[in-house]
């Protein structure tokens, strides 16, 4: 069987959950290849199948119109994903369909596996391909409007309707415009992680490839605590603020990525502070006593495997409810990055939202957080039995297999 996997390149995690699925199928006979968004998300495939990245002029179309992104941004309902983060929606959904239908007629999949791009899965449709979806929640099929929870509808949010986007990026294509659900369904939709973080029709869940170790019973008695901060996207614009807020809890800080943090010299030489780089997580997990991410589902899921509460500083409204989800499990606290007013900002043409354009007291949120965190040992209980479950799910040989046993039941 000849599969192509779609990835977004938005940082590495959608190539990280995607590649042992590709080493399974590899393993399994079945050929493998990859068209992924970003250049440096590419690379991490390209030991295990061919890649394709996009042509130069790709990144010109779909870059955002502003500079920099705000520490947190309103992203009120799945729809609103067709019209951010891009400088024209329609001209980028374009490009994004050019690369796609170039790969699609390059490599002549029998199956696309595609994780967070637009596109891909109404081209492959066109072609009678079949459609797996890779995805994690908040961002499902069918899950709906992701504020509705928080009750933030704001008539200062401002998006041009999905469909009038779809209808001009796909003028100049001779089958009938998709729907944005249509984007985003397949015939099987692959979940690494818990279904309690949300689930949809059509979904198997099953355990990240890499989950950490039992911790020891002696392995957190270290005074003072080691907290672990994995903010590997506006590292630079949070990270001296989360760095204070570990320090001012008591606690030894391990920086992962630690180089991109900006941090003046004082706090950068302070013994208390050890900064690695992009080093895997697991082991530090098991001998951390917390750990500070921005709400990915992707470390979420280890830091429970691991046992390990975490406090989530949350970049965006789909991260936000991921945050939230452990809370609600009593695994986690959920720190926002300002305690100021949303703020409205206009993100794209046509298209406003509402942010946190700069963090504020973020560091002393974050100390706060953390001391409570440490002093509540059902946080650990709580994340250990998260843990057990999530150990007791399906591996990525069984989302292997059904693959097979989809594209079977198509033949």
């Amino acid at each position: 069987m000849r599969v192509l996997f779609c990835i977004s390149g938005i940082g590495t995690g959608h190539v990280s959950r995607c590649r042992p699925v590709v080493d399974s199928l590899t393993a399994r006979g079945h050929s493998c290849f990859a068209a992924v968004t970003g250049y440096r998300a590419g690379k991490l495939l390209e030991d295990v199948c061919p890649v394709m990245t996009p042509p130069p002029d790709y990144r010109k179309r779909v870059a955002p119109s502003t500079g920099t992104m705000p520490p947190y941004l309103v992203i009120p309902d799945l729809e609103s994903v067709v019209s951010a983060y891009q400088r024209d929606a329609a001209d980028g959904l374009a490009a994004t369909l050019d690369f796609f239908e170039d790969a699609i007629d390059e490599t002549r999949p029998e199956l696309i596996v595609v994780d967070q791009v637009m596109g891909p899965a109404a081209l492959a449709r066109e072609r009678g391909i079949g459609v797996v979806q890779v995805s994690h929640p908040p961002f499902l099929p069918g899950y709906g409007p992701w504020m509705k929870w928080a009750g933030k509808t704001d008539p200062r949010i401002v998006s041009p309707p999905a469909q009038v986007i779809l209808d001009e990026a796909f003028a100049a294509r001779e089958a009938a415009t998709p729907s944005v659900e249509d984007l985003f369904s397949g015939d099987l939709v692959l979940i690494p992680g818990h279904p309690a973080f949300g689930t949809c029709e059509k979904a198997f869940h099953f355990r990240p490839n890499r989950l950490p170790e039992r911790p020891p019973a002696e392995g957190r008695q270290a005074e003072p605590p080691l907290v672990l901060s994995y903010m590997s996207f506006m590292a630079q614009e949070l990270g001296v603020d989360v760095v204070r807020g570990i320090l001012d809890a008591g606690c030894r800080a391990a920086l992962i990525d630690g180089n991109n943090y900006g941090l003046p010299e004082e706090i950068a030489g302070d013994p208390r502070v050890s900064i690695l780089g992009r080093e895997p997580i697991e082991e530090l997990l098991v001998q951390a006593s917390a750990i500070i991410h921005g709400g990915g589902s992707g470390i979420a899921q280890e830091a429970l495997a691991a046992g390990t509460p975490q406090v989530s500083v949350p970049r965006n409204t789909e991260q936000e409810t991921t945050g939230r989800k452990l809370e609600q499990f009593g695994a986690g606290k959920l720190v926002a990055v300002s305690d100021q007013p949303l703020e409205t900002i206009e993100l794209s043409s046509g298209f406003r939202t509402l942010a946190h354009p700069s963090a504020s007291h973020l560091a002393r949120r974050i100390t706060i957080a953390l001391s409570d965190l440490l002093a509540d040992d059902r946080a650990v209980e709580a994340s250990l039995q998260k843990g057990n479950e999530i150990r007791l799910l399906p591996t990525v040989d069984d989302a292997t297999i059904e693959i097979e046993n989809l594209m079977a039941a198509r033949a």
